[in-house]
């Protein structure tokens, strides 16, 4: 079975995360035809990410010690074998976001169901540095278009998870989601930062809301009735989100 799929923003292709022999294992698709495995063995695969040049995904595996949760780099186009990028320590270990230019990537270390900490290593040398945000729970994180800051999901600042950013040289984070008693699920960005879109749940429905960071406006899209919102996804150009949608009286559509 196919556990999870990811495609790049430009380009033919995705990568899927499948069961082989009980294992989680990567597959390439670029056609018709087999799709192409990138990994193999007893070992756990998973969280593929794609680096902005189409060509590159970035993943965690167990292969080097069978337990530790390490990062490891593919270069999807050139066919030749995962490398190991990151050796991950206690925790596990997920890629969530290449930079804007490919050079680094943001990590999310978890370490217990309450704490949590994110990296930034540099993909050539693999050093890690810490982005030095308050003990918490963090669930999902990105660079932000600015270049400068981070946008996670994280409890620092209050008993429910919320959308905050985070400025590393100011040392500053800031509320992005609204001050209301549900936890964000997730959240996308669009190009130039312009759009913020983020889903809370509010007692197993979910909220969609979309921002206008340069007007300090935020509104709802219409015609949603309750149920699940998932999987929003900004397109290249970040003027069209996408996401999947369900309730009891609808199927999961796009």
């Amino acid at each position: 079975s196919v556990i999870e799929a990811s495609a790049p923003a430009s380009g033919a292709g995705f990568v899927f995360v499948r069961q082989t022999g009980g294992f989680p294992q990567l597959y390439a698709y670029s056609g018709p035809g087999a799709a192409r495995p990138l990994t193999q063995g007893r070992y756990q695969h998973g969280s593929p990410v794609w680096a902005h040049d189409g060509r590159q995904v970035a993943f965690y595996g167990t292969d080097r010690t069978g337990v530790n949760d390490d990062i490891y780099i593919v270069n999807v186009a050139a066919g030749t074998p995962p490398r190991l990028a990151i050796a991950g320590a206690a925790g596990s270990w997920r890629p969530l976001d290449w930079s804007q230019d490919d050079s680094k990537l943001l990590l999310l270390n978890t370490l217990s169901p309450q704490q949590s900490a994110l990296y930034v290593a540099e993909v050539a040398t693999g050093a890690l540095t810490p982005v030095a945000v308050p003990e918490s729970r963090i669930t999902a994180a990105s660079f932000a278009p600015d270049g400068v800051g981070f946008y996670l999901i994280s409890n620092a600042q209050s008993d429910f998870e919320q959308l905050l950013y985070y400025n590393p040289i100011t040392k500053v984070i800031r509320r992005v989601s609204a001050d209301v008693p549900w936890d964000v699920e997730e959240f996308a960005v669009g190009a130039g930062g312009h759009y913020v879109a983020y889903v809370v749940n509010d007692d197993g429905e979910s909220r969609l809301t979309v921002l206008d960071t340069l007007r300090n406006l935020q509104f709802k899209p219409p015609g949603l009735q309750d149920g699940r919102i998932e999987n929003v996804r900004f397109e290249s150009y970040g003027q069209k989100l996408a996401f999947s949608y369900e309730s009891s009286r609808s199927p999961r559509d796009v």
